[in-house]
């Protein structure tokens, strides 16, 4: 008889479900889910296993036997019993660890000050200090103990007395007595072996990480964020095994931008930023060297996005959508690094933002354009310090501080300068991200109504045009910015109707641009796009003019 395979059935079953991705060959849900979904259920048959043992020594075996029991054997039981209903297999041994450190350095923690108290009455102070070392010694040390290792404990009991196998002369005639501690002693054993096996297995938690960060071609810089993800799903599952169904690292990243801990917020922000960072190297390896991807790595890439783009772009979402464009300000409570990480994951789903739905977002999207003196000089926490403190006179005040880009090195020439290189490509990657989100933005007419409407923002989207920087200052610097600046204003020339006409008259009336652009057009160096680009632009200018 012929059974389809499971694969085509849960495919069929999705199809039925109307589930929006299928992310069964994600890298995190086969590598990280599968992990946790085997831990859970090894703490399943733990916890089955334990409830097991509870059953037979309290109903068979006290209820029973109790009577006939050596004294060995009896306070044996009594321990297995304890350590079961203890329920201390409920956590991971590493957060146990962590409950141990805190409980240990609340005990010690008042020996070692030295307060008033101490000082005027010091026969109550050695007192109370004695007090508390005999009750760390006597009381903790060893509930501390049994909490971290009875099981192991018990599962020694147990093979101890399966070696000695001395239940007493009388054993054999008392029923089923020793049959019954056979079996308790074998069950405590089997349970150990599954709890060390899931403990062992549980320190292989690194490579897991390292494992999903080369397949999925992320930086160090998440790796933090999939750790706690690999955590938080093993705990989950630890609970319920039906948990890591559905979880993914973009549905994660969400729920954490969702968070009102700014840790969370950055830290989902920078899961995101990874995949946002992945598909553009991935897109620029297809268009300039041809790499291959295989379909089912291109649908992935295709339900990824649209997954990402689904979350923050709900209706549900639209508080997330608002704090992810307030992050790009200029003075938001971030640093520069997450204000870029944003931007990056603005720039993948801008086409489907409305600014009118959101008023305030084009004032945060366009501080993205600002000049670098404006980026270099603070921090954006910094700057809203700054104006909220010294109002008027922050700006000269910001001179003064320095930038905690700068703490960590040295002040030396060579340095300094490394330190102004970089600050000045994230300068460079910010501006560009903020004009392809511009370009993006204006795709909708109604986006490019409001955008000609608010003052000066169209000066500042042709800015790097008029001022002509890659013929004043230097084509390879900062041809990516030009070439951005270029391509948003191809897009507004592009609109329709009466905003599409006011707009092209502005752009025309330009001197300053129409000039760069024709210079562009006669310069053996500039890039060949670019001036496709710029021949766009100035037929839909020129159109106007029939």
């Amino acid at each position: 008889m012929h059974f389809p395979n499971r694969p085509i059935q849960v495919e069929k079953r999705m199809r039925r479900r109307g589930k929006l991705v299928d992310d069964r060959w994600w890298d995190e849900v086969m590598i990280a889910n599968s992990y946790a979904l085997l831990i859970g259920y090894l703490s399943m048959a733990v916890k089955g296993l334990g409830f097991l043992v509870l059953t037979w020594t309290t109903v068979v075996l006290l209820g029973g036997f109790v009577s006939t029991l050596q004294k060995k054997d009896f306070w044996c039981l009594t321990f297995i019993t304890l350590v079961q209903t203890a329920g201390i297999f409920d956590v991971l041994l590493t957060e146990k660890l962590s409950y141990i450190g805190k409980s240990i350095w609340a005990v010690l923690l008042p020996l070692s000050v030295d307060n008033l108290l101490q000082r005027k009455c010091w026969v109550l102070a050695e007192f109370a200090t004695i007090v508390q070392v005999v009750v760390f010694a006597i009381l903790l040390c060893p509930l501390e103990a049994v909490y971290m290792f009875g099981l192991l404990i018990s599962t020694g009991i147990s093979m101890w007395r399966l070696r000695q196998h001395d239940y007493g002369s009388d054993a054999d005639g008392l029923g089923n007595l020793k049959p019954a501690l056979d079996v308790l002693y074998s069950i405590a054993v089997f349970q150990g072996v599954i709890f060390c096996y899931k403990t062992l297995f549980g320190f292989a938690k690194g490579s897991v990480v390292n494992t999903v960060l080369e397949r999925m071609k992320f930086g160090n810089q998440v790796r933090v964020g999939i750790s706690d993800y690999l955590l938080e799903t093993t705990i989950g599952c630890e609970k319920n095994p039906s948990f890591a169904g559905g979880r993914n690292l973009v549905s994660y990243a969400v729920d954490l931008m969702g968070s009102k801990l700014p840790d969370d917020y950055v830290s989902g922000l920078r899961i995101l930023d990874a995949f946002t960072r992945r598909m553009k190297i991935s897109a620029k390896g297809f268009e300039e060297i041809s790499i291959f991807f295989t379909r089912r790595k291109l649908k992935m890439f295709v339900q990824e996005h649209m997954l990402m783009k689904y979350l923050i772009m709900s209706a549900s979402s639209t508080d997330l959508l608002q704090k992810l464009l307030q992050t790009l300000g200029s003075s938001s409570i971030y640093d520069r690094e997450t204000r870029g990480c944003a931007a990056r994951i603005v720039a993948q789903i801008a086409a489907g933002i409305r600014l009118e739905e959101i008023p305030t977002g084009v004032v945060y999207i366009f501080s993205l354009i600002n000049s670098f003196e404006t980026y270099s000089l603070l921090q954006p926490y910094q700057v809203e310090w700054a104006q909220e403190t010294f109002e008027k006179n922050w700006y000269s005040m910001a001179r003064h501080l320095q930038s905690p880009d700068l703490d960590s090195k040295e002040d030396s020439h060579e340095e300094r300068g490394d330190s102004d290189g970089e600050l000045f490509n994230a300068y460079k990657d910010l501006m560009e991200q903020g004009f392809c989100i511009i370009r993006k933005l204006a795709t909708n007419n109604d986006n490019c109504r409001i955008m000609l409407d608010t003052p000066c923002l169209l000066q500042k989207i042709m800015a790097p045009v008029t001022s002509d920087l890659l013929h004043q200052i230097d084509h390879g610097a900062w041809h990516g910015i030009v070439e951005g600046s270029m391509k948003a204003i191809m897009w507004l020339v592009a609109a329709t109707g009466q905003t599409g006409t006011k707009l092209r008259s502005k752009i025309s009336s330009s001197k300053e641009a129409i000039s760069t652009m024709e210079r562009i057009l006669d310069c053996e160096e500039c890039d060949e796009k670019l001036q496709q680009h710029v021949i766009l632009v100035l037929r839909d200018l020129y159109m106007d003019t029939f």
